[in-house]
């Protein structure tokens, strides 16, 4: 039973992350999946987004921070 309630716990919580990336853009969701989700390296999002080594750090601060914004604005917490 335990692990029944864990597993719901769990798809819950997946469920409510993908409600607040699907608020991203595009762009803001593909890059913290890629490294969030896929574990993709710096440089691995250097050439699959065509950026920077600067602009994939950059744009990962950014969109961390924003998606902790908009959960936040929806009462959750990650």
């Amino acid at each position: 039973m335990r692990d029944s309630e864990e597993e719901w716990s769990i798809k819950e919580r997946v469920g409510e992350i993908k409600d607040v990336l699907k608020l991203l853009p595009e762009q803001y969701r593909t890059i913290l999946y890629l490294r969030e989700h896929q574990q993709f390296t710096y440089d691995e999002l250097t050439v699959t987004m065509d950026l920077s080594l600067e602009q994939v750090k950059v744009n990962l601060y950014r969109d961390r921070k924003r998606f902790k914004q908009l959960s936040e604005r929806l009462g959750k917490s990650f």
